[in-house]
C-alpha cells in the first residue's frame, strides 16, 4: 500500500479540508487549469530503517504539502486544516484497500510565500508549504 494513496484519502475525506478545497488535492502537480485553491503533495525523501536480519518494515517519509490560493488569507486556513488533520496522527490511515499503519506524524517545517508564476503575466498565487515526517509500517516481503 502506498502512503500517498492513504494520505490522499485522508485529505479528501476530511470535512474541514474538503470544505475549503473540495477534492482538489493532487499528487506531484496540479493540472494547469486547476481551480484555486488547491493542495499538491509530494514525497521529498524516504528512509527505510534496517534490522540486523533484514528490512524492518519501518519507514520515515518526508511529505510536502503545498497549499496554493489566490490570497494569503485564503491559503492559511487550508494549511491550518491540513496541520490539524495530520500533525501528531497515529493509527490506520486511509480506507481499504488503501490503508497504511502510521506510527507517528510530525510537522517539521512551515513556510509562507508566493508561488512562482508559470508565465510572466500570470496573477500572483500564494503558497504555504507544510513539511511532515510520516513514520509508518510497510510490507517487507
Amino acid at each position: 500500500m502506498s502512503l500517498e494513496q492513504s494520505l490522499q484519502n485522508r485529505a479528501t475525506t476530511d470535512s474541514t479540508i474538503s470544505s475549503l478545497v473540495s477534492t482538489r488535492v493532487y499528487p506531484e502537480a496540479a493540472p494547469q487549469a486547476a481551480t484555486l485553491p488547491y493542495v499538491v503533495y509530494s514525497r521529498v525523501s524516504t528512509i527505510r530503517y534496517p534490522h540486523i536480519t533484514g528490512p524492518s518494515g519501518v519507514v520515515a517519509a518526508r511529505m510536502q504539502f503545498d497549499v496554493i490560493a489566490a490570497t494569503y488569507a485564503a491559503a492559511k486556513p487550508i494549511a491550518d486544516a491540513i496541520r490539524l488533520r495530520f500533525d501528531g496522527y497515529r493509527g490506520t490511515m486511509g480506507t481499504s484497500p488503501y490503508t497504511t499503519v502510521v506510527r507517528n506524524v510530525t510537522l517539521e517545517n512551515e513556510i509562507d510565500g508566493l508561488a512562482v508564476p508559470v508565465s510572466g503575466n500570470a496573477p500572483d498565487k500564494y503558497r504555504v508549504i507544510l513539511d511532515f515526517m510520516f513514520t509508518y509500517n510497510e510490507t517487507t516481503s
